[in-house]
């Protein structure tokens, strides 16, 4: 029905500096005629705009750019936003086509492929150095997720990509809260093995320990044995000497025995 605002009659238009709603408006205004748009106005940190009816919205979901104040600027549909995603872990000389011809089968890129700097406390001399993360905008198709790490070939080697769509996360514990070099869970796992190893050190020190004890226990009872013997031998042989001395000076009656 003609005057109803679909969801599916939405489009998002990259923000750019320096360019109004005004000039927005202007831009869809020459492709669609403005009869046909119903709203416009700011989606999150870009504008959207809506049109009359499916007819209308055909006209602007073929296209992947439009033109605005003399720039080339994205456009999608509502309904399939545009995310970024990030490629972790990419070789610097694996070609951006390759890693768009894969990307495509899982959506459509809407941007360059930039390389992201690398991160750190660097001088004036190293602030060129990229890394080995790239990011792009996609928009996906209804349905279908990016999977975590994708294969891109390259002169007959594999090379697997880690993926990450929308929030930066820790690929430690999949938290959107912080990111892996300030994950506490990878340093608690790291202080539980440190201890762990640190335990079976200790638990080994003190069954050697133990088993020392144990050994000169065994020795101290084993030498308090063979004295204690000794001793009793040593009585034991006093008093027959002592006994035989008195039947030698007055021997016994034994006539009484049986």
């Amino acid at each position: 029905m003609e005057g109803v605002v679909a969801k599916d009659h939405g489009f998002v238009i990259k923000n750019v500096a320096e360019a109004t709603m005004i000039d927005y408006l202007d831009s869809i205004k020459e492709i669609v005629g403005a009869e046909n748009i119903i709203n416009i106005g700011k989606v999150a940190s870009n504008y959207g705009v809506w049109v009359k009816n499916d007819e209308v919205s055909k006209k602007l979901k073929i296209l992947e750019v439009v033109t605005v104040k003399e720039q080339s600027v994205s456009i999608w549909p509502y309904a399939q936003p545009i995310k970024k995603v990030k490629l972790i872990g990419v070789p610097p000389f694996l070609n951006n086509n390759l890693i768009i011809q894969e990307l495509n089968q899982y959506g459509k890129v809407k941007s360059d492929i930039d390389t992201e700097p690398l991160y750190g406390a660097l001088d004036e001399y190293t602030k060129h150095i990229g890394s080995f993360t790239r990011s792009l905008l996609m928009s996906f198709s209804k349905d279908i997720q990016l999977p975590e790490s994708i294969i891109v070939r390259n002169d007959d080697t594999n090379h697997e990509i880690r993926t990450q769509v929308g929030w930066r996360k820790c690929f430690y514990c999949g938290s959107f809260t912080h990111v892996g070099a300030n994950c506490t869970t990878k340093k608690v796992t790291s202080y539980a093995i440190v201890v762990k190893k640190q335990g079976a050190s200790l638990e080994l020190d003190n069954n050697k320990s133990q088993a020392a004890d144990s050994n000169a226990s065994s020795s101290g009872i084993a030498e308090n044995s063979a004295a204690s013997s000794a001793t009793h031998a040593f009585e034991r042989g006093q008093l027959q000497k002592i006994i035989d001395e008195l039947d030698a000076i007055s021997p016994l009656d034994k006539s009484h025995e049986t």
